[in-house]
Parts: structure tokens; C-alpha cells; sequence
């Protein structure tokens, strides 16, 4: 195990009984009955869907709902539910009233087998998270290739053209039933 000298850290005070040491890449030491605790915060991780790149990779995340923004490049965020594990999908809430030049797409279907499945157009990135338990964000239990499979990359008019059949059959559905 590292000691504090090992790492560069020479005034490490042991008066308490209790002392944590916050270092950089979320390390720290923990003084603990006379033994001195080398560790790393644990990391959970998240997916994240990037259209205009047209990837999804790994990120970590911790809950921190600033750096949700950061990663959406978003200031308001809306969370979509994906399945009833409780993952969820951070998304930009004002992806639609941006400029379409300027903004990329992605289709979500809500199964595997995309035939007659629920999808959903996503205007900007995205964020996959997993449920939360205690107050504390979980592994998304929706994995990657199984992202890969239920994502597709769309253009602009395509994306608008299929939003605009989703809110017109909506508001039918909405006038049947008023």
C-alpha cells in the first residue's frame, strides 16, 4: 500500500481520529485508528449517446446533475424511463428549439425487435443511467450493445418529419378521447 510520502503528501495530520484527505483522479486517504488508508472513490458509469459523433461510449458519472449538463451541452435536461429495471435516459429538453442546421438526431426503440416497436426521436445527446438506489445512482442495466442495437442515426428532416407524425397522431388520439 502507498504511503503518504510515496505520494507526495507530506503534512498529513493525525491529531483526529478521523482524517480524509481529498487527492486529484478522486483518490484519497483515509486516518483510521492508526492506519492510514490509501483508496479511490467508486465510480459508476453511464452511457452516453452522441449523435453528432455518432457513437455511444462509457462515461463516468456519479449523480451530479451539473455533470449531466456538461455532458448533454444542455442547460434544462428531462429524464425519459427506459425500462422497468428503473434506467433512465437524460436528455436535452430544448434539443427540438434549437437550430436543425446546427443539431444532430437519434431514434431509441423501446424493444430490440424494432417491427412495430415504440420509438422515440432524441434531439441532441443523450445520457443512459441507471436506477437509483438509496439516493445512489446504479450500473445501468441496459448495455451497451444492447444501445447499439435499439439506436439509429437519423437526419434532420427525417427526425422532424417523424416527430411531427408522432404529435399529430397524439393530438388525434387526445380529440377521440376529449
Amino acid at each position: 500500500m502507498d504511503s503518504a510520502a510515496q505520494i507526495g503528501i507530506d503534512d498529513v495530520d493525525i491529531v483526529l481520529p478521523l482524517k480524509l484527505v481529498l487527492l486529484p483522479n478522486w483518490y484519497y486517504i483515509l486516518y483510521l485508528n492508526n492506519v492510514l488508508f490509501l483508496r479511490k472513490f467508486f465510480a459508476m458509469h453511464a452511457y452516453l449517446i452522441n449523435p453528432f459523433a455518432r457513437q455511444i461510449t462509457t462515461v463516468e458519472y456519479r449523480g451530479d446533475q451539473r455533470k449531466i449538463h456538461c455532458y448533454l451541452d444542455a442547460v434544462h435536461i428531462d429524464m425519459m424511463p427506459l425500462n422497468r429495471a428503473g434506467d433512465g435516459m437524460y436528455i436535452d429538453d430544448d434539443g427540438f428549439a434549437k437550430d436543425p442546421t446546427r443539431q444532430a438526431y437519434f431514434l431509441y426503440w423501446q424493444a430490440e425487435e424494432r417491427m412495430g416497436a415504440e420509438s422515440h426521436v432524441v434531439a441532441g445527446k443523450a445520457l443512459v443511467v441507471g436506477a437509483l438506489v438509496g439516493g445512489m445512482p446504479t450500473v445501468p442495466s441496459t448495455g451497451i450493445a444492447e444501445l447499439v442495437r435499439r439506436v439509429a442515426w437519423v437526419d434532420a428532416a427525417h427526425a422532424v418529419a417523424i416527430a411531427s407524425r408522432a404529435l399529430r397522431d397524439n393530438g388525434r388520439r387526445v380529440g377521440r378521447s376529449g
